[in-house]
């Protein structure tokens, strides 16, 4: 009877530990939480995507949306419901020179809605990420009042205050000209 009961609490122990280990999905083999805290509230994974670059298809990150809601493009009226975040995790070193270009080329190919400090946010951006050496995860948190943080590896570089630098954000996503198609894809049909 001893061991029985034993084996019935390890059972029981085992069992309650299952949904913790499955609280979090795998994609393109990195580990992606099922809720992340955004600003104070806790949402849901919505979608990831994995950015490749050249026709080598060389993996630069894996993107991941967090929020209450998956969003269709810039036309659907709930891209505007905060939080929202979206979680860049790095899979390869990238200079600063090509990190530069990257933001540059981003906002000025895909920014829709132009505005007096949108170089100003993008330098603001370059000015504090450089060169990315290791896995390095960076956060875009969305939140209301136009508020949106940067974080890089959980701690907070900085925040840019209006929300025409998150409609700017989002259009790099769902607008006109993503960083890929499948990107873009990715982030729309979500799990």
């Amino acid at each position: 009877m001893g061991s029985f009961s034993l084996s019935l609490q390890k059972i029981i122990f085992l069992s309650l530990l299952v949904p913790v280990m499955a609280q979090a999905r795998e994609f393109e083999e990195i580990k992606i939480p099922d809720t992340f805290k955004c600003g104070d509230k806790t949402v849901p994974l919505q979608a990831a995507a994995l950015r490749t670059f050249t026709w080598l298809k060389i993996r630069v990150y894996v993107v991941a949306l967090y929020s209450e809601h998956k969003f269709s493009g810039m036309d659907d009226p709930k891209i505007g419901i905060r939080p929202a975040c979206y979680e860049l995790t790095f899979l390869r070193d990238v200079d600063n020179e090509d990190t530069d270009k990257a933001w540059e080329a981003q906002f000025n190919d895909s920014s829709q809605f132009p505005y007096t400090d949108l170089a100003k946010h993008v330098q603001f951006l370059k000015d504090k990420y450089g060169a990315i050496k290791g896995e390095r995860k960076h956060v875009f948190a969305l939140l209301p009042n136009g508020i949106s943080e940067i974080w890089e590896n959980g701690n907070k570089r900085g925040e840019i205050k209006g929300e025409e630098f998150q409609k700017n954000f989002l259009s790099i996503w769902y607008g006109k000209k993503p960083p890929s198609d499948k990107v873009k894809e990715g982030l729309i049909k979500g799990f």
